[in-house]
């Protein structure tokens, strides 16, 4: 979708429309790519568990993807 060239009001309008009232799923990040970037691994580490983590979200911070596993399990 080509972003249209509106003055800062009607853009940020655009804008509003656009990512609030049709956001999309978060993507998951791959199993592989997680594990090659040491993110499962750290996590791991940092909850002190053993047991097969779900996977990240794509751009998910450390801190969120960490308090979203404690509040699942």
């Amino acid at each position: 979708m080509q972003k249209p060239k509106f003055k800062t009001v009607e853009k940020s309008a655009w804008l509003y429309v656009t990512t609030r009232l049709h956001p999309k799923k978060a993507s998951n990040m791959s199993r592989r790519a997680a594990i090659r970037c040491g993110y499962l691994a750290t996590a791991g580490n940092l909850l002190e568990t053993e047991s097969i983590l779900p996977t990240p979200h794509s751009g998910e911070a450390m801190s969120d993807y960490r308090a979203r596993i404690k509040s699942a399990g």
